[in-house]
């Protein structure tokens, strides 16, 4: 199926009044962000280890459909596509004048200034030291990381308030999150007045949402920073992890194991997917880890990355990818953001290379343009 014919089979989902999320997820367009829990009237929506379900007391209010990081009715607009295009760009770095990394102040090339960040990093370390920083320079009072050591099957969103426990937070997941699950809960908490988030970019449009609503800008007024991973894959669903998995002999009915992260290895890939980072151990001690790419092999024809625009996560205040083996290209979009990169490299968290090389070029550029360049040209063709 081409991707035009996907866009306009998923427009068309979130049009019919007898529809909710649950056939979103069904049909794995779902990118698990967890907006559609939080603005639940009746409260008919709940997850449980990446599974979403919804109860008989539905009324199809249409409201989880609307917030929806993956109603991109919007973003396939020409209004959003002129966002989406800055210029900007062609005064700092001209050869990347072609990725869509929207309105902009400005773009560096880093690496994390702690040996120890980089160690357990997935390329730079550059998120980490971000929110060390953040968090150290009082600048916010938590920051929601994604955890991998609940005994869950996959990750789920965590508050930490201590700098000393981001390493166990540290490195790119590429695995289903509800990373917003939990600003109900932070909505709730005295104790917490300012939080970073880390998201990818559809999540960060979901908050973008979020914040625009009446009815849930509740939800987001303590985050002061959203900070977003470049996406161009999307991501596999619930059911392939456990197909993966199951394959592998993990018995995941009676749940035998337990998931965690093991810090990054010394030796250095083209490819940070291709690094054995996923360790389920077993109850009799046996280990099994695998690679996030070998997870990615077992996605079916759908998964919300063949429908989603958005590469750079136009909606936050500072975006981070990767520029080279280990190095990190870092958008700011706000005042915010470049504030704290610039404290950032000021206080030594953060080392700034004067330029991109040819190589952190050609990596950029192959990322920007070959991972969304069909969903973004069969946008234009869905409503031009």
């Amino acid at each position: 199926m081409s991707k035009l014919s996907l866009i306009k089979d998923a427009i068309s989902e979130f049009e019919k009044e007898d529809s909710n999320v649950l056939t979103i997820f069904k049909n794995r367009w779902c990118n698990y962000c967890g907006a559609c829990y939080l603005v639940c009237p009746v409260d008919a929506i709940s997850y449980e280890d990446g599974i979403i379900s919804i109860n008989d007391d539905c009324i199809f209010c249409w409201k989880c459909l609307d917030i929806c990081s993956q109603n991109q009715k919007y973003r396939y607009t020409e209004d959003f596509q002129r966002k989406e295009k800055n210029t900007k760009i062609l005064e700092i770095e001209p050869k990347m004048k072609k990725i869509p990394f929207g309105e902009i102040i400005d773009i560096h090339n880093c690496k994390s200034g702690r040996k120890d960040r980089k160690d357990f990093a997935m390329v730079g370390g550059a998120v980490t030291s971000l929110l060390e920083c953040a968090l150290k320079e009082q600048i916010v009072d938590g920051v929601v990381a994604i955890d991998f050591s609940s005994g869950k099957i996959l990750p789920t969103p965590k508050l930490i308030t201590n700098p000393d426990d981001l390493l166990e937070a540290a490195g790119s997941r590429y695995l289903p999150t509800f990373s917003l699950e939990i600003l109900k809960q932070l909505s709730e908490m005295d104790s917490i007045s300012t939080i970073a988030i880390v998201t990818l970019p559809c999540q960060a449009y979901a908050i973008d949402k979020l914040r625009n609503n009446k009815e849930t800008e509740e939800l987001t007024k303590k985050i002061k920073l959203v900070i977003t991973l470049l996406c161009g894959n999307g991501l596999p669903s619930r059911d392939e992890v456990a197909e993966f998995l199951s394959r592998r002999g993990l018995n995941l009915e009676n749940r035998n194991f337990k998931a965690y992260r093991e810090k990054a290895v010394s030796k250095p890939y083209l490819n940070p997917m291709n690094k054995n980072r996923y360790v389920y151990e077993e109850n009799n001690g046996k280990r099994k880890s695998f690679a996030s790419k070998r997870v990615f092999r077992t996605r079916k024809e759908m998964h919300c990355g063949l429908i989603c625009p958005d590469y750079t996560g136009i909606a936050s205040d500072v975006s981070v990818g990767g520029s080279g083996l280990s190095k990190n290209i870092v958008i700011t979009r706000s005042d915010e953001g470049e504030k704290l990169i610039k404290l950032a490299m000021e206080k030594g968290y953060l080392i700034k290379f004067s330029k991109f090389s040819k190589l952190n070029k050609i990596i950029v550029n192959f990322m920007g343009n070959y991972k969304r360049e069909e969903v973004r040209k069969a946008c234009k063709r869905t409503f031009t």
